[in-house]
């Protein structure tokens, strides 16, 4: 090595040349080679972090890397190493960072809190990081045992309790899934163990001439990207692509600046809040040379009525039109083998009423319409959840009825469950209600409260209520009576 020959040339002249001032020069070269060294394994991490992330990123895994401060962080930088710098700073003592803001920009509270780091440590007070006091952040980062897996996913294996996270970022998730067998290999290596995410389906539909649309569902949460070329094209990370960070299971995204006539191949990319990541199969479609015609716009979808076992689906066209309802459950849902409704009367106003579906389950549906000249659209992809399988009617808990004032009465209502309630009430006993007087209160809620106004004074009435809940089961109440003043 250079330095080890420079070592030993000063070495050597301390020997043959006693003149020669040595214990400075000495000194010197032992920090420098120090320094060196230090270099050279925030180097060796980076390099490494870099080529294993993008070894593994090819064949669709994940790895994670210790994580490393390699520039300077100084009051309004932002980003993902503001924020490890936030995260190790909220996990030493309260009286370092109280805040715990973990928010990836550097401002004055996060610039105070490193002086005190700095004070600690016995370092100058900067609040620049920058020197020594990166060199000492970087050791408290193996400490805290904070990891990264690219530019934008960082995560710690210790949960820090109290943090207050600000901007994008909800949480820091924790590394789950981490299999190493004592801490680090040789190399400062984790590895994320299996637990990729599952597709459900991926689909292309309503392809026009510059634009598409790609749709897919997944076993849990995740953010996605999907990647698209011309076939005559290799497809890679450097096509163009669209992406959504919203971490959910169900996504659609539009693909634009197709252009007219040509075939293309697309695949999407996801991954979950703890940075497992799969990759889907290539799906190929060809945009449309040319629009004579504009095809029925689909508009106000709603599914309604949602019950245990039922929904109502209704839409409306741009114009009349025939129409067709493919729907299943989220999980294995395909166009294909998804049951299908279908009506050949064309008009502007849609809606089927499905039955025979399953308790507690997340369908998807699809609808299609086709105009009077052929032009056929197709929705995005909807999702309802059928209500679970209850079968026992609300109870009343609690009936309790008042005067008030001058003919007024009040009467609160206690439920077990969200219902609906209607109060009947009049003089006659027991009470008739086919001739009573009535009031409903049609939120569904546990509590409710009836103000009987224009009671007779003095005159005593009965009083029975009715109960439904979300699923329609019914209860009727025994017969209460109050005495107006």
């Amino acid at each position: 090595m250079p330095t080890q020959r420079w070592f030993m040339v000063v070495m050597l002249s301390c020997l043959l040349i006693p003149s020669v001032s040595c214990a400075a020069d000495v000194s010197l070269l032992e920090k420098q080679i120090t320094s060196l060294k230090e270099q050279v394994i925030l180097l060796q991490r980076s390099l490494l972090s870099q080529n294993i992330l993008k070894a593994t990123t090819t064949h669709g895994g994940s790895a994670l890397v210790p994580a490393v401060l390699m520039d300077d962080v100084r009051i309004g930088s932002s980003g993902s190493s503001v924020a490890i710098v936030q995260l190790v700073l909220a996990q030493q003592s309260s009286s370092i960072y109280p805040e715990k803001v973990v928010s990836g920009y550097y401002g004055m509270l996060t610039a105070q809190a490193v002086k005190r780091f700095e004070r600690v440590q016995g370092l100058p007070e900067t609040g620049v990081i920058s020197g020594d006091t990166k060199k000492k952040f970087n050791e408290a980062i193996q400490q805290a045992k904070i990891f990264m897996s690219g530019p934008n996913y960082y995560c710690t294996t210790t949960n820090i309790q109290g943090l207050s996270f600000k901007g994008h970022r909800s949480y820091v998730p924790l590394c789950a899934g981490l299999v190493p067998s004592s801490g680090f290999d040789t190399q400062g290596l984790m590895q994320v163990a299996t637990g990729s995410p599952a597709f459900f389906y991926v689909d292309v539909y309503d392809v026009g001439s510059v634009g598409a649309k790609i749709a897919l569902g997944v076993d849990r949460p995740v953010k996605v990207i999907a990647y698209y070329a011309p076939t005559t094209e290799r497809l890679s990370d450097i096509s163009l692509s669209v992406e959504s960070h919203v971490f959910q299971k169900i996504h659609t995204l539009n693909m634009s600046s197709l252009r007219k006539g040509v075939s293309y191949n697309v695949y999407v990319l996801v991954t979950d809040v703890s940075g497992n990541m799969a990759t889907s199969s290539v799906k190929s479609f060809k945009t449309i040379a040319d629009i004579d015609t504009s095809p029925p716009r689909i508009l106000d979808v709603r599914a309604r009525d949602v019950a245990t076992s039922s929904v109502t689906i209704s839409w409306r066209t741009s114009e009349v039109s025939q129409k067709k309802l493919y729907i299943a459950p989220l999980r294995g849902f395909s166009i294909g083998t998804a049951k299908t409704y279908q009506s050949q009367v064309y008009t502007t106003s849609h809606a089927f009423s499905i039955y025979g579906l399953s308790p507690e389950t997340e369908y998807i549906f699809v609808i299609e319409s086709e105009d009077v000249k052929g032009n056929r659209s197709q929705s995005d992809r909807w999702s309802f959840k059928t209500l679970d399988n209850d079968l026992l009617s609300p109870i009343f808990l609690s009936v309790v009825a008042v005067p008030r004032a001058e003919g007024v009465a009040e009467v609160k209502v206690v439920t077990n469950e969200p219902t609906a309630v209607a109060i009947h009430y009049g003089n006659s006993d027991p009470l008739d209600i086919g001739t009573a007087f009535y009031q409903q209160s049609a939120t569904k809620s546990t509590t409710h409260a009836f103000s009987l106004a224009g009671l007779q004074q003095k005159s005593v009435y009965r009083l029975v209520l009715s109960a439904v809940d979300r699923v329609g089961n019914r209860a009727t109440s025994t017969q209460y009576s109050v005495t107006a003043y």
